[in-house]
């Protein structure tokens, strides 16, 4: 398959088009295998995914329910959620910069259209669609 490159970018010489080193099929194939890629890596550190949505995964620390740690995967997007200690936390982040090219965008304000508030007082997050609301 052959693309004319934008206007910014010079073709190669004697040509103006580019060929792409992968096929289609093989572009539309690679979410699938990153997804597996992801899954397989997570599930070596003792995560979990749930039956119903194979993208949130989730791991206990020390048997407790107040020590769950969540992570949601949503195409390249990870979210690291929970109530862990700082060292639990640390760790699955090494984890993901052990295998993959991340970093740390701090405190998640905005996810898949949605802003995302947290009460600083109580340590409670909420989640709203404000800006699709119409009134």
């Amino acid at each position: 398959m052959y693309f004319k490159p934008p206007f910014w970018i010079e073709g190669p010489v004697g040509s103006n088009c580019f060929r792409l080193a992968k096929a289609p099929y093989e572009l539309k194939q690679s979410s699938g295998r990153w997804f597996k890629n992801v899954d397989s890596h997570l599930k070596q550190f003792n995560f979990m995914s749930l039956p119903n949505d194979p993208c949130l995964y989730y791991r206990l620390y020390q048997e407790a329910e107040s020590n769950l740690l969540q992570i949601s995967l949503y195409v390249d997007d990870l979210v690291i959620v929970g109530k862990v200690d700082a060292d639990a936390l640390e760790n699955v982040k090494s984890i993901m910069l052990g295998r993959y090219k991340t970093r740390n965008l701090g405190r998640v304000n905005r996810i898949l259209g949605c802003e995302v508030l947290c009460d600083e007082a109580t340590g409670y997050y909420s989640i709203n669609q404000r800006r699709y609301v119409i009134v």
